[in-house]
């Protein structure tokens, strides 16, 4: 027979394994942010006249004009500058150019190619 102890006990492992999971997910959710920016961005650093250039991927998960999916595009620029210590004054996005690479059953696949120049310091 399960005393009332043993029923409480339980109720708390579960209740810990739980607490245990969610910062897992987290981490695992920014991981997979990292991981797509190495594997489906590429950036070439400022030149002498300040500017960069960034390529980034839309598809049916990122769509083109998704307002989430163009921030994580953003925040991938913002990530690659801020790895190599540059713009350290700021930057600005001068162009965007999306070119559709492949049209697909899901969706439309885009490589978006984006120019930007970094502010003075």
């Amino acid at each position: 027979m399960i005393s009332s102890l043993d029923k409480t006990v339980g109720k708390h492992r579960n209740q810990m394994r739980v607490l245990a999971v969610v910062p897992l997910i987290a981490f695992l959710c920014v991981g997979c942010e990292n991981y797509d920016r190495v594997i489906t961005t590429d950036f070439v650093p400022p030149g002498a006249d300040g500017k960069f250039r960034f390529k980034g991927v839309a598809s049916a998960n990122e769509p083109l004009n998704d307002p989430a999916a163009e921030q994580k595009r953003e925040r991938m620029v913002a990530e690659w500058l801020r790895l190599n210590g540059l713009c350290q004054g700021g930057y600005e996005i001068i162009s965007r150019s999306p070119v559709l690479r492949n049209r697909a059953l899901l969706g439309d696949v885009y490589d978006v190619f984006y120019e930007g120049r970094c502010k003075k310091a």
